[in-house]
Parts: C-alpha cells; sequence; structure tokens
C-alpha cells in the first residue's frame, strides 16, 4: 500500500493538469470591482457564488471546507480567482465536496459556472443520462443531477459518490507504474465489450467528428509525410473498423487510481462525451497522456502496449494493432484542433504565435510517430522491462 496519501483531483482542460490538494497556494487579493471586470471577460456567472449557496440549501447540503489532511478548500469564489490568477479561464467547473446536512455523508460535486454554450459534450446532464443507464460502469455512484433552474437561482450541479483520497487519487504520468497500467487497459477492453443493444436509443449518434472530417478540417497543419502516415493507418483500420462504448476523455486526470501498488483499482471520471466512438479511440488517447512529457518509453508505457496487444490470437492481435494505431491517430487529429495550433490558420497571428505552434506541432508529430514505430515493434512478450 501507499505510505502517503495523494490529495490530488484532475482538472479541466486538455493536457495533464492535475490539483494538488496540499496547497493551492494564496488566494489572490483583489478588489470586488476587479474580480467582476474579470469574471465577465472569463464569462464566468458573476453570481455564481450566491447561486451555488442557494442550489445547497434547497438540496440539502452544506459544503465542506476542511480535507482528510486539514486542507482548507477553496469556496467558489476563491476557486475562481484562483483560475483567473493562473490564466486557467478555460475553467468550466467547480469541483468541491460537499456533505448531506441530514445523513452526514460526504460527496464529490461538480458544478457549473459558465454559460450552457460552454459546456463540453453533453453537459452534467448528459454524464447523468450515462452514469444512470449503464449500470456496472467504472464509476464513481451516481447521487443526482439538479438542473440549473429558469429564474437563475440555482446551478447545473451533479453529486457523486466521493472517492476518500485513503482509497485512491489522480496520478501524474510520471507517477504510472506497469501494473496502474496493465489495470487501465483491463478496464478499456471490458468497455468495448459492452454490446450496442446495451445502449439506450439516444445513445445511438453518430459520432460529432469522424476521422475523415478531422483530417481534411487540420489539413493547414499538416506536412505530407504525416497526412500519409494517418491516411495508411485509417485504411488499415478499415478491416477492423467497429464502433463500440467510449468514454471519450479518457485523460490520466480523469482516472481514479487505487493504493494498492499491486493491484489498483481503476475508476473513471468525467464521463461528459461518452457514447458511441471508435474502437481504440479510448486506448489511443490514454497511451498518449501516458506518453507525455518524456514518458513514451517508460515502464508504464510499454506495459499499457504489451497489455493492449495482449490477445490469444495472432489475428486478434494484429486487429489490436491496427485499433490502437488508429487510436494514436485520431489523437493526434484531436491535437491539431487545439487552439493553439489552430493559430497556424490565422492570418492575423504574430511571428511568435506562429513559431510557437509550429514547436507544438512538432512535438505532436514527434511523439506520434514514435508511437506508431513502437506499436509496429512491440510484441505481447517483448521484454526490454
Amino acid at each position: 500500500m501507499m505510505e502517503k496519501l495523494r490529495f490530488r483531483i484532475g482538472a479541466g482542460g486538455i493536457g495533464q493538469e492535475v490539483i494538488d490538494l496540499t496547497d493551492t497556494g494564496p488566494v489572490p487579493q483583489k478588489s470586488s470591482e476587479e474580480l467582476r471586470e474579470l469574471r465577465s471577460k472569463e464569462e464566468f456567472f458573476p453570481d455564481a457564488q450566491e447561486r451555488f449557496e442557494n442550489t445547497l440549501e434547497e438540496h440539502g447540503y452544506e459544503l465542506v471546507r476542511e480535507l482528510e489532511n486539514g486542507y482548507q478548500y477553496p469556496t467558489l469564489d476563491e476557486w475562481v480567482a484562483l483560475k483567473i490568477e493562473r490564466g486557467e479561464g478555460w475553467a468550466r467547473a467547480y469541483p468541491t465536496f460537499i456533505r448531506g446536512k441530514e445523513t452526514g455523508e460526504m460527496y464529490f460535486a461538480k458544478v457549473r459556472i459558465k454559460p450552457k454554450e460552454r459546456q463540453i459534450g453533453r453537459g452534467f446532464a448528459g454524464e447523468a443520462d450515462v452514469l444512470d443507464n449503464m449500470k456496472g460502469l467504472p464509476a464513481p455512484r451516481l447521487i443526482e443531477y439538479i438542473p440549473e433552474d429558469e429564474h437563475g437561482k440555482r446551478l447545473d450541479m451533479l453529486v457523486l459518490e466521493a472517492i476518500k483520497f485513503s482509497e485512491g487519487s489522480v496520478l501524474m504520468p510520471q507517477e504510472w507504474t506497469p501494473a496502474t497500467a496493465r489495470n487501465a487497459v483491463r478496464t478499456i477492453k471490458e468497455m468495448e465489450k459492452t454490446s450496442p443493444d446495451a445502449l439506450p436509443e439516444h445513445f445511438f449518434e453518430e459520432p460529432s467528428e469522424t476521422f475523415t472530417s478531422l483530417l481534411e478540417r487540420t489539413q493547414y497543419a499538416q506536412d505530407p509525410s504525416m497526412q500519409t502516415v494517418l491516411e495508411d493507418v485509417a485504411h488499415q483500420y478499415e478491416k477492423y473498423k467497429r464502433q463500440v462504448f467510449i468514454h471519450g476523455d479518457m485523460w490520466p486526470k480523469n482516472v481514479i487510481v487505487g493504493l494498492d501498488n499491486d493491484n489498483p483499482s481503476i475508476k473513471l471520471v468525467d464521463w461528459e462525451l461518452a457514447g458511441l466512438g471508435y474502437k481504440g479511440q479510448d486506448a489511443g488517447r490514454l497511451w498518449w497522456g501516458i506518453c507525455a512529457n518524456n514518458q513514451i518509453h517508460s515502464e508504464a508505457s510499454y506495459e499499457f502496449l504489451r497489455a493492449y496487444l495482449e490477445e490469444p490470437a495472432t489475428e486478434e492481435q494484429t486487429a489490436r494493432r491496427a485499433e490502437l494505431q488508429f487510436g494514436v491517430a485520431y489523437e493526434v487529429l484531436w491535437r491539431l484542433e487545439d487552439s493553439k495550433i489552430a493559430i497556424l490558420s490565422n492570418k492575423k497571428a504574430s511571428e511568435s504565435e506562429i513559431a510557437r505552434a509550429r514547436t507544438e506541432l512538432e512535438s505532436i508529430h514527434k511523439q506520434a510517430y514514435s508511437m506508431l514505430e513502437m506499436i509496429k515493434n512491440t510484441t505481447p512478450t517483448d521484454t526490454r522491462f
């Protein structure tokens, strides 16, 4: 077991953002006028704190300020101030801990602090729908979904089972172990077995983006050799192409890892993008996240690859290679949609902005080439680690 608890939760946004709840630093001291101006600029609800308090009161909850380690968790206003101070105005939700007044039981809550137009995927209502309909998911239990009221007195709030920090937490990619990677792959493979017949009818929406549409829209950011590689991967995948139920946002920051080093439990959070997707899509995104920040040749990275390729028959292993290659290629295209890369299509972008985008693009291509090469050359019995 871990000797020291990890007090962490995942942060929003693309990447590996993790919030360490040991100390988030001092809350910025700004005047109420300054805060109002900054909130308006970043499109946060100006009265979010009051509406959040109304929501708690109406539904019999109270905010939990002190965590297991004595850390004073920030209020909604303090959270927004911290996000603005750190240039993280993209934050769409306030993640927090609440307690039932009557039961005393602690829960985890996600509170929408921006207009619905800024939500991702199907939003909290969609996530509640998934957790309510898809029984047996590796996810915290849904307690209730509270929609925003039409009079603007409540906020959208999703209330979930709270995973105690003594039971599990999120990890940075460099902290992933082979056992964590292996169990994460096992979780993905179990989810891929979900029969479409088990999905509610309204889940059968075609993915909003296809590989082809993404490829066409991001051509401005691709060099000819990468475009050829991506097209070849898509062609190889055609024989094995299958739509399955996916999480859709499977970054390491959305994986709660148990504290048992030898056999850590895996639970997934943030199901707003869940629904029909492509087999290999979840695996490609999670493996990409594990490989980030120069972790591509780590023990966890190789164990993830070996575990995903591991199948009893050669033909099944071949299919797994094609699926994971496709997942990596799909992730490349999604990353080219990021605003940092999209600068390349902006004729008004400055030279420095373009230079930064090209550096980021080079990094993406480099990681993609390396991962695709690893898929080609690694076997389930590879013993380099």
